[in-house]
């Protein structure tokens, strides 16, 4: 039955093309990239793209969101793409809402970078000098200590969740009357 189907021919087992010319064609591109570049929506969705293209034509069709790299949860202050870049095949971009980029810059800081320290002291400075540089140093320290006495004095409003008390609960109430027999009850 299935020869009928299938033109009365078994297909080769040895994985070799039915048509020569499909080698040629795969094997005529061989610069072609592996990967398309990919950009990922917030549901999952996937567009690809096989040729250069510039940043600019996707930020445009998308005005509410930024075209990010990967690194935009841990990095979001270098990973959001400029207008002006040239996306090429194999990259992987997301398309993230602009209020989710500006609450990630908030919440995950910069690494600060620190100002260099002079290693040596120059033995020419007079002592007044040294006395008012240890002033301004004791002046952040005065303020850091002001404001943990201010947070400290705070009075805590949820120290502990609320359960109530049945000793204050009374399930007897005064303007209940004792159950009586009833008249009837007795005649029985």
């Amino acid at each position: 039955m299935f020869s009928k189907i299938f033109g009365g021919r078994a297909a080769k087992s040895s994985g070799a093309l039915r048509n020569p010319t499909e080698q040629k064609v795969t094997a005529s591109f061989p610069d072609r990239p592996p990967s398309p570049l990919r950009i990922i929506h917030a549901g999952g969705y996937v567009e690809s793209y096989y040729m250069a293209t510039p940043a600019v034509s996707i930020i445009e069709r998308y005005p509410l969101a930024v075209l990010a790299r990967p690194d935009v949860f841990r990095r979001p202050w270098e990973a959001v793409v400029h207008p002006d870049e040239i996306l090429k095949p194999g990259e992987k971009l997301y398309i993230v809402p602009r209020r989710t980029v500006l609450k990630l810059q908030k919440r995950a800081r910069r690494p600060r970078v620190s100002p260099p320290q002079p290693d040596t002291v120059d033995a020419s400075e007079s002592d007044s000098k040294k006395m008012s540089k240890s002033d301004d140093r004791a002046a952040p320290d005065k303020a850091i200590a002001e404001e943990n006495v201010k947070l400290s004095n705070r009075r805590v409003r949820f120290a502990g969740m609320w359960q109530p008390s049945l000793a204050a609960i009374d399930e007897r109430s005064p303007f209940v009357e004792p159950l009586l027999p009833s008249p009837i009850e007795g005649f029985i």
